[in-house]
């Protein structure tokens, strides 16, 4: 009670004589506590201690946090990064992770939030909108060769990177699931390299796209891959994602069958190197990555051979390929139809 009394002081010694404290039963109305002296005489004093103002702040700069007008907010949807095939089926996942950590980083200087990476794909696992009071959109980076298993009331987290792309697309789902969860955003943005492109076209046949706003695809084999990649993909490759990628696979079959989506879907296609005689990125040719229904985008660059060094991997980084960077920034920003 002294404590109190004397912190009640402090702050309004210029509006209220001591004495008075010290004689009067005081009463805090917001904090409803009665401190009694004399029963026979009650004075209430209506003394609020407000909530402090909350706001959001990204590099030095501060604004007001997001509300519920957000969700529905187009230019603060959440981009997800989504690798492609690893080359190594004996390289730990993780390696995945970190293909779009340079994207990801330069996005960052155009305000979106870098969030790092997620591991555990499963809504429940997290707090609802944790990740949505930030008025600036966040990029995550997201593996489909990660699952999840509860365990009671733990998730663990598995390491499955050998099954075929119908199976990439159900851990799609729950990707996608999560980080809507996370953001309380009612659509995400998606961002694929590669065999990532296959995925996420696998998904919007098997769950639609309510869920996304748009597609940016980057060097994706969307008509499979030929004799030449495919042996190569099989000796070092894991063998069922190989065998989806062929160009004359069941998959690539289905997704041959699309004419469109009710979405936008941005096709961005390597070219410059010879590949299996014919043009592309050195490893996707240029007529398996061209969409007729989708916006299409050429980037030219160069393939080392001997150094294993291809435009197919390379065109990620933007201290390789700026034209590529330059290219999703306006697609993001709105500045590219």
């Amino acid at each position: 009670y002294s404590l109190i009394r004397a912190k009640l002081e402090e702050e309004m010694e210029s509006d209220i004589d001591k004495n008075f404290l010290s004689s009067n039963i005081i009463s805090n109305i917001s904090l409803e506590i009665i401190f009694p002296e004399k029963s026979n005489n009650l004075t209430f004093i209506n003394y609020k201690l407000t909530d402090a103002a909350t706001s959001c702040c990204f590099k030095g700069k501060c604004s007001s946090c997001c509300n519920n007008s957000c969700y529905e907010n187009s230019t603060l949807y959440p981009v997800i990064f989504i690798h492609g095939h690893d080359f190594s089926a004996s390289v730990s996942p993780e390696y995945n992770l970190e293909s779009f950590g340079d994207l990801q980083n330069k996005l960052e200087e155009e305000g979106y939030l870098n969030s790092g990476s997620i591991l555990i794909n499963v809504p429940e696992s997290t707090v609802n909108g944790i990740w949505g009071e930030t008025p600036n959109p966040i990029s995550v980076k997201a593996s489909y060769y990660f699952d999840t298993i509860k365990n009671q009331s733990t998730f663990n987290v598995l390491q499955a990177k050998k099954d075929n792309i119908d199976t990439y697309s159900i851990r799609l789902k729950n990707i996608i699931d999560t980080v809507k969860y996370k953001t309380n955003r009612e659509k995400v943005i998606v961002i694929s390299h590669s065999m990532g492109g296959l995925a996420i076209r696998r998904y919007v046949q098997l769950f639609g796209d309510s869920s996304i706003d748009k597609i940016i695809m980057i060097t994706s084999p969307n008509k499979g891959i030929g004799p030449g990649a495919l042996k190569i993909c099989r000796l070092f490759g894991a063998q069922k994602e190989c065998d989806d990628m062929d160009a004359n696979s069941a998959l690539i079959n289905k997704l041959n069958g699309q004419t469109g989506l009710n979405i936008p879907v941005y096709n961005i296609i390597g070219i410059g190197c010879d590949t299996y005689g014919e043009d592309g990125d050195g490893v996707v040719t240029n007529s398996s990555a061209y969409l007729a229904w989708a916006h299409n985008y050429y980037v030219n660059g160069t393939c080392q051979n001997n150094k294993f060094k291809y435009l197919h991997t390379e065109i990620i980084y933007p201290n390789e390929y700026f034209q590529n960077y330059e290219i999703i920034k306006g697609i993001l920003k709105g500045n590219i139809s």
